[in-house]
This record gives structure tokens, C-alpha cells and sequence, in this order.
């Protein structure tokens, strides 16, 4: 040790150089995302508090126009107007951007200076300090002025070496020249960027508005953004915020994560303000087209795919069309050009919940994400979550279908994405390649990883705020679910009606299509780059609920718990109608959430005892009940064989027949039914039947052995019969009275002689003894005992 301090103390110091264009080269290409230079500029004018920008892409031509030209005497009157180039394939020279913000203070400046350094605010997104340097991908001399003072960077001697040179904007004319003077009077803060090569349009324009448009939806301060092409303006989004209302944070819900560790975010406040978006585009724009347009109507693909080829659905298709050689149509009349400069106007409305979120840090931690980030962690912050109703998706399906149905509406980036295709991102002040899983963006202070575009989950301290921040995602998104739910239950109660015990179809159905756009809206699917990110969020959905039985969900009886809730099956359905059941249109077009629920037995299928008990509350119509007996009848399994005497007790105590007696309804217990009429059976089922037989119109449903073997009940007897036809606690109607009535005696006795020659000896005797001492011979002077005819 002491030999290495002595030569060290001998030595002498050398500087460490860095090749600063290789160190900028490097930086830049982790930064892959689309329009990373408009991305970071956008991000820095938010963090400045700015409301406006103007981004402005110009070719040679207009910079040149440093004259005014000389006016023309000698107008041509018929002169057409110059034909509108085509914007996607004019060469540009410079980039312009522009924005309203506080004005760059001294530190501002020093710090535009030093690659890596970044903003220490707390409240700012900005965190590694190479957002500016993202302009050297596309200019080697960026040129900045702000508060009247003016940056310009160079590469000395065209070598490796950047320097910046700094000086003060000339005075504007009639102006104080006052440095305070020359801050006020421009208060644009500028970044020039005249391109290393020229070049069109980093993308298409109606793709850049769009990006536009979708960036400005979480800005915290920027309201109004424009995109010009030289002189004209082509695109300008504002949007307004609607007055926000705070909701109580419901009970039922946990927001804290209960991660171990030494970290605590608590959600306070959740405010879910409208937010309108405008857009002014000139049809100019439009016509350029677009890299993504809206996709493809599947019936026009079907046609498109079965038309390329011969047999019946080309001819069928050609058919359509004409023959080869139609007959020529009348001329039309000539289209006029549309007008390129014309602005078409659009909007959209949305709903963003914000949650407040207030973290709780010990100093170990604190200092680690400040290593981390470069700056202390917030110690308040916002979770923000787009929601799309399905009135609003719809509406936002038709934008596409308006004036701009070939390149898709500029708020597409904004629309929910329902199929899980992963276009709903995570903004980290800007959209990330992270995608939420959902169907709606995610916005908060979420750290990403260097290049920004995803979250860093592998840092141990910095993946634990992700996670945590990852759970409040989860937790609002569960929030928001349990609010649009009550709110239909509250339609679903406000619509009942009591006479029918019902909804009107047509409204049960409009409710039922909000449920099944919630649920699809709030299905988990995989995320990438980072599966870990949708497996946290749906984690915290469902683990966030106190009583994990009570996520609501519509079932055939409304909005109920998902512990009241079974199953849709078919065979029940027909004899259930009162127990809650997910009506079959959910189960057939909300598979993955439903599928997700059943997992975690959320929602169970309806077992046996559910029937029973259902059963034991509900009496059944004949119709319900030919459905409740099939059903039980189909249950031949071996483990239902193997408790068939218990089931079998349990089913007739619990099932209960309802029929019409007349004006009145009937209740017949199935526990009290011993007998049944076959359809084999010479008895007629409309002459009085004993109390303990089931009615026909049920019994005529099913083989004599099924209710035999299932039910252990017996065909009613000619002996049976005749014994409750004489029954004294019988009470007939008078022409029914088997001792009193010659007709129905008469009709009673060919019924007993039709089978007589073949019933067995026992029921012969039975009957014998039964009507031998009872006057049951018609005669001409009326009912006379056997041994008196």
C-alpha cells in the first residue's frame, strides 16, 4: 500500500476525454420511439409551464423569402391559383419549434450545456438530461433563444469537440433595450434546427397530428399545439378541462399495496374530469394519406378475398358488377376539385380519472431513487386512467367514417383499444412502448428506463415505486369499474318494472351492451415489453377489494355480487329464472375477463346445491318444471349414482309445482307426488286423479322408467284409482261422483273393463273388493250395488 501512494505522489494528472459526438451517437440510438425530437421538446415546454407551441417544418424557399416582393400592376384576373405540392414529398430544411414558457434563467442555460445533467424539480418529468440532445439526430447546429438571450452549438473544426456559444438578441426596434425589455417582448422561447440533410416530413402529416393530439391529453400545462408547413398552418389541437369533482374513495377498496418495504403510497383523492379536445386539420393534410390507416371493414375483406379467384363467389360477385362489356353509363357530371386549404373540424370528449397520490419514504430509500433519477422523488403525484364509455367509443368509431375515412380521424390514438392489441401505452410524460394490457392509456411518475421507453422494473429500488405506482393502477382501475357498474345498477333499478318483474327487452339490452364494453374495456392481456406490468395491474384489480366475493358483475337479475352470480348454463336457464345468472351475451363476447374470474372463483358454476336451494324459494311452472326434471334426469353420472337415494330426498324435498286450478294457482310439493300418469296409461288424464300423482301434462314429458329409476314413483294403478274415486275425503264435482253419477260411472267402468282380461290377479281382486259393496251398476232405475243388478 505505501509503495502504490509513493508512486502516485510521483505521478503527474492527465484529462479524460471523451469523444462527445460518439457519446451523443450512442445516447441517441437507445432513443428508437417515434418523433423522439417533438416528443422531448413537447416534454420540456410542459415542464416550463408553457400553454402554447408552434412547430414549424420549412423548405429553402420560405426561408429565402427574406423580401417582400414587389407588388404586380398588372394582374392576370384568370390567373387559377398555384397548385398545392404534395406535403409528403417536399424537401425540408429546418425545423422550428416554438413555446410560450417561463423564459430560460441562468441555470437553464448552464444546464443546456451539459449532456446528462437533468432537471433537479422534483415536479418536472425530465430526469436524465439528454432530452435536448435529441435534436443532434437530425441537426449538427441547434440554435435556441429564449428571454432575450440566444445558444448556438457547433462542432469545432467540424472535429469530435461540441461547443456552445451564448450572446444577447439585438434589441427589438422601439424598444427599451433592457435585458428585461427584450424577455418581454418575445415571448417565445425557439429552437432552430436546420436539418443535417434535407428531407420530408419525419412522417406523414396526419400521422404527426395524430401524435400530436394524443400527447397533449396528459400534459399538465400545454393546451395548444400547431404544426405549420412554411406559411400555412395545417394542424391546431386545443384542448379544455371541464370543471373536476372530487369522488369519496369507496371503503370496499384497499389503496395502499401492503408491500413490504420501506415505502407507503396512499391514494387521497380521485377527481375524473371531461376533457375536450379540438382539432382544425386542412383537408391538405388529410389527402396526404396515412401510415396507419383505420383497418379494413371484415365484410369488405371477405369480398376482397373471395373475388380474386374463379368459381361461384367470383361469378356471383361479377354478377353484381355487370357483365364484361356494360352497357356505358351516362356521362357524369364532372367532380369539382375539393379545396386542399379548407379546415375540417373535429373533436372528442373524455373522461380522465386522476388519483392523488401521496408517498411516504425513508431516508435509505429517498437517497437511492434520488441516485437513481437525480432528483428527489415526489412526495405528491398523479395516477391518470382513460375512460371510454360505450357511447363515447361508438362515437369515436364514426369520426373514422366522416370526411377523413381513408386516413382514419386524428383522435384514433386516443380510442379504446378493446381487442388487446396493445396500443393502450403508459405515459411517462409522453407515451412509452409500454403497453397497459387495458383499454385505456395510463399516465404517471412512473421511472423509466433511460431511453424511456418502458418502466424499469430491474432496478431493486426503483422497481419497488414502479410496483407500487403499478398496484394504484390496478386500484383505479378497479375504481373506475365499480363506478360505471353502480351507475347501471342505478339505471337497471330506475327501469324495473314491477308488473312484468322485469326490464323492457330493448332496455335490458342497451344496459347489458355498457356492461359488456366495461368489462372488455378492463380485461388484463399480456403486456409488453414488460409482461410483469399487466400481471402487477390485474394483481391489484382484483387483490384490492376487501371481500373478494363482492366484485359486481350483471347477471340475469341485474347488477349483483359475484357471490350471488352463476354461470351461464342453457339447462338451467329454462327452470332457474330467478337465481342470477351471467346472461349468455356476456358469456359469448367478454370470454377473457370472464375466463379471468372463473380462475380465481370469482364467479362459480351452478352446482347442485345451488339448484336445491333455488328449489326450496321458488315454485315452478309446468313448464319450468318439465325443464328442472329433464335436467335431473340427465344428471347419470357415476358420482351422482353413487348418492342417488340422498340427491334424490334433497331434490323432492326442494321442488315445489305450481299449475292453474281454475282462476286459482295450485301448489303441489314434489316431496308428496308417489304416482304418475304414463302415456301408455288407460286411465284419462281429465278424470279426477289422486292428490299424490303428478299431472299429466307433466308426466306425458318422460319415459315411465325415467321417473321410476330417478324419482322412484310408479304408474298409478286401475286399483289406485278406483280407491280415491271412492274416497270419502274425496270432494267431487257432481257429475264426477263415481256412487251418484250413472254417466261417469258408466265411463269409470269401461275404463276398468278394457285391460281386464290382462291386469294381474292381485289388482282384479283389489278392484273386486273395492266396488263389491258399492252401487256402481248403471240401471234403468239408476246406481245399483254388483249383487242388486
Amino acid at each position: 500500500m505505501e509503495a502504490r501512494d509513493s508512486l502516485w505522489a510521483s505521478g503527474r494528472d492527465e484529462e479524460v476525454q471523451v469523444n462527445q459526438r460518439a457519446l451523443i451517437d450512442k445516447v441517441l440510438a437507445r432513443y428508437s420511439g417515434e418523433h423522439t425530437v417533438l416528443r422531448e421538446l413537447l416534454q420540456n415546454s410542459d415542464d416550463a409551464g408553457a400553454k402554447t407551441v408552434e412547430i414549424h417544418f420549412n423548405t429553402r424557399a420560405f426561408l429565402e423569402q427574406t423580401k417582400p416582393k414587389a407588388p404586380n400592376t398588372n394582374p392576370d384576373t384568370n390567373a387559377s391559383a398555384p397548385k398545392l405540392p404534395d406535403i409528403t414529398k417536399e424537401l425540408l430544411h429546418q425545423w422550428e419549434f416554438r413555446n410560450d414558457g417561463v423564459p430560460f434563467r441562468e441555470e437553464d442555460w448552464n444546464r443546456l450545456k451539459k449532456i446528462a445533467e437533468g432537471n433537479p424539480d422534483e415536479e418536472k418529468i425530465g430526469a436524465f438530461g439528454v432530452g435536448f440532445y435529441s435534436l443532434f439526430s437530425i441537426t449538427d447546429e441547434p440554435f435556441v433563444t429564449s428571454g432575450g438571450q440566444w445558444m448556438g452549438f457547433y462542432w469545432k473544426d467540424n472535429k469530435d469537440q461540441l461547443f456552445a456559444r451564448r450572446g444577447t438578441l439585438p434589441p427589438v426596434e422601439n424598444a427599451s433595450t433592457t435585458e428585461a425589455s427584450r424577455a418581454t417582448s418575445n415571448p417565445w422561447t425557439t429552437f432552430s434546427m436546420p436539418l443535417r440533410e434535407a428531407s420530408t416530413f419525419p412522417a406523414r402529416p396526419i400521422d404527426i397530428a395524430r401524435f400530436l393530439a394524443t400527447s397533449l391529453t396528459f400534459m399538465r400545462n400545454l393546451c395548444d399545439v400547431s404544426m405549420f408547413f412554411d406559411e400555412h398552418q395545417l394542424v391546431r389541437v386545443t384542448k379544455s378541462a371541464g370543471r373536476p369533482r372530487s369522488i369519496p374513495l369507496p371503503g370496499n377498496l384497499n389503496p395502499r399495496s401492503g408491500i413490504e418495504g420501506t415505502m407507503v403510497v396512499d391514494v387521497k383523492l380521485i377527481r375524473p374530469p371531461d376533457l375536450h379536445i379540438q382539432a382544425r386539420i386542412l383537408r391538405w393534410v388529410y389527402a396526404s394519406g396515412s401510415e396507419k390507416p383505420p383497418p379494413v371493414p371484415r365484410i369488405i375483406e371477405a369480398v376482397t378475398k373471395f373475388s380474386g379467384g374463379g368459381g361461384f363467389f367470383s361469378s356471383l360477385i361479377s354478377s353484381f358488377a355487370g357483365s364484361s362489356a356494360p352497357t356505358p353509363a351516362p356521362t357524369a357530371s364532372p367532380i369539382p376539385e375539393p379545396d386542399l386549404l379548407e379546415a375540417l373540424e373535429s373533436s372528442v370528449m373524455l373522461t380522465i380519472y386522476n388519483a392523488r397520490v401521496e408517498t411516504k419514504l425513508d431516508r435509505k430509500t429517498t437517497a437511492e431513487l434520488e441516485r437513481a433519477t437525480k432528483k428527489k422523488p415526489p412526495s405528491v403525484c398523479w395516477y391518470s386512467l382513460i375512460f371510454t364509455g360505450k357511447d363515447e367509443f361508438d362515437a369515436s368509431k364514426e369520426e373514422d367514417l366522416k370526411e377523413y375515412k381513408s386516413t382514419g380521424s386524428v383522435f384514433q390514438g386516443l380510442r379504446a383499444d378493446m381487442e388487446g392489441s396493445g396500443s393502450a401505452r403508459v405515459f411517462i410524460g409522453h407515451a412509452t412502448s409500454q403497453s397497459t394490457g387495458i383499454g385505456g392509456h395510463v399516465s404517471a411518475r412512473f421511472i423509466p428506463t433511460v431511453e424511456r421507453e418502458s418502466i424499469d422494473l430491474v432496478d431493486r429500488q426503483v422497481s419497488k415505486w414502479n410496483l407500487e405506482l403499478l398496484w394504484i393502477g390496478g386500484y383505479l382501475a378497479r375504481f373506475i369499474y365499480e363506478s360505471q357498474l353502480s351507475s347501471i345498477r342505478a339505471l337497471w333499478d330506475a327501469s324495473f318494472d314491477p308488473t312484468r318483474d322485469d326490464l323492457p327487452q330493448a332496455t335490458k339490452e342497451w344496459l347489458e351492451a355498457k356492461v359488456l364494453h366495461t368489462l372488455r374495456f378492463f380485461t388484463f392481456y399480456p403486456t409488453t415489453p414488460s409482461a410483469l406490468v399487466g400481471i402487477n395491474m390485474e394483481q391489484a384489480f382484483f387483490n384490492c377489494a376487501k371481500d373478494p366475493k363482492s366484485f359486481p358483475i350483471i347477471s340475469t337479475a341485474g347488477i349483483k355480487p359475484a357471490s350471488m352470480v352463476r354461470w351461464f348454463s342453457p339447462e338451467f336457464s329454462s327452470f332457474m329464472k330467478k337465481l342470477p345468472m351471467i346472461p349468455e351475451s356476456i358469456t359469448k363476447n367478454a370470454t377473457p375477463m370472464l375466463a379471468a374470474l372463473r380462475k380465481r372463483g370469482i364467479i362459480r358454476d351452478l352446482t347442485f346445491g345451488d339448484v336445491i336451494d333455488e328449489l326450496g324459494r321458488t315454485p315452478l311452472s309446468e313448464e319450468e318444471m318439465i325443464e328442472c326434471l329433464k335436467w335431473r334426469i340427465g344428471l347419470d353420472t357415476a358420482e351422482v349414482q353413487a348418492h342417488n337415494e340422498e340427491l334424490r330426498r334433497q331434490f323432492l324435498q326442494a321442488a315445489v309445482l305450481m299449475v292453474k286450478d281454475g282462476a286459482e294457482d295450485k301448489i303441489i310439493p314434489l316431496s308428496t307426488i308417489r304416482t304418475f300418469l304414463s302415456t301408455s296409461n288407460v286411465i284419462p288424464p281429465n278424470c279426477p286423479l289422486p292428490q299424490h300423482t303428478l299431472p299429466f301434462s307433466v308426466s306425458k314429458h318422460f319415459k315411465a322408467d325415467s321417473l321410476k329409476q330417478f324419482f322412484a314413483w310408479t304408474d298409478l294403478t286401475l286399483p289406485e284409482w278406483v280407491e280415491y274415486l271412492l274416497s270419502p275425503t274425496s270432494t267431487f264435482p257432481p257429475d264426477a261422483r263415481l256412487t251418484e253419477s250413472t254417466v261417469f260411472a258408466e265411463r269409470v267402468l269401461g275404463v276398468i273393463a278394457k285391460p281386464w282380461g290382462n291386469l294381474p290377479k292381485h289388482q282384479i281382486n283389489k278392484i273386486v273388493e273395492l266396488l263389491g259393496n258399492q252401487p256402481v251398476i248403471p240401471t234403468r232405475s239408476g246406481l245399483h250395488k254388483p249383487q242388486e243388478a
